[in-house]
């Protein structure tokens, strides 16, 4: 999950991926205070699933709502990419959230073309 947290802005944004649907889901969000947090998905204005999460140090803990009242656990540590190798050149450091995503893709090559002597895939 990626957060947008900005000084003296009380209602900051998120973006968490959904591994089974290869999505990004974005979350609307409100700032109760400095440590508490609540993020809403509300497609079509109806809120299917919430956050409520807690700041504490660099980890946030809390829970997942469905429109159902299902609740899960939930805990968010921060991420660390030397665990996540990839050939891709990341420009901006959001950006480094697509080798967690890469993870979960499978690229293979499906034909391959030869012109001038030289293979194109």
């Amino acid at each position: 999950m990626r957060f947008e947290i900005y000084k003296d802005d009380t209602t900051p944004n998120a973006v968490y991926f959904y591994q089974s649907s290869l999505k990004d889901i974005k979350l609307e969000g409100k700032m109760k205070d400095d440590n508490n947090f609540t993020f809403y998905f509300k497609p079509n204005e109806t809120v299917v699933e919430k956050f409520y999460l807690k700041k504490s140090g660099n980890n946030f803990d809390g829970f997942w709502y469905d429109a159902k009242d299902k609740k899960l656990p939930v805990h968010l540590e921060p991420v660390n990419f030397a665990n996540y190798k990839s050939n891709l050149k990341i420009r901006f450091d959001d950006e480094k959230l697509n080798f967690v995503k890469y993870k979960f893709l499978d690229f293979k090559k499906q034909k391959t073309t030869t012109y001038n002597n030289k293979e194109f895939v």
